[in-house]
């Protein structure tokens, strides 16, 4: 059983690496940070980079993974994107936005949440 808000976003930060390494895509990125905020994950597959907001529950009790994502933290993640794809370069005219919802109970349940429109 997983302890704790930061173990339980650890554990989740590494099932959803794991989610998109089974579909063939290449980490990344982990954590990436600048002054504005935090990418959980940065994912590629041939030229698609995507980046992945993780949310992890035990239970849905405080609503389901997805519903914590709101407009503010979406308009937040499109900026960090905008800022990642300038510091490596500019290189990713048309990057992804996603979220990966992850329920940890007696299994694991995924729901992918792929382009999400932050504008």
């Amino acid at each position: 059983m997983v302890d704790g808000r930061r173990e339980l976003g650890s554990c989740g930060e590494e099932l959803a690496a794991a989610f998109f390494a089974a579909r063939g895509y290449d980490i990344v990125e982990r954590n990436w940070r600048c002054d504005i905020g935090e990418i959980d994950l940065i994912v590629r597959k041939g030229k698609e980079l995507r980046c992945i907001e993780v949310k992890t529950r035990r239970s849905f009790g405080g609503g389901l993974p997805e519903e914590s994502v709101t407009e503010a933290k979406l308009t937040t993640l499109a900026d960090l994107l905008d800022r990642y794809v300038e510091a490596m370069g500019g290189a990713d005219p048309f990057p992804h936005l996603d979220v990966l919802s992850i329920y940890i109970r007696d299994g694991i349940e995924y729901a992918y949440f792929p382009d999400i429109d932050a504008s």
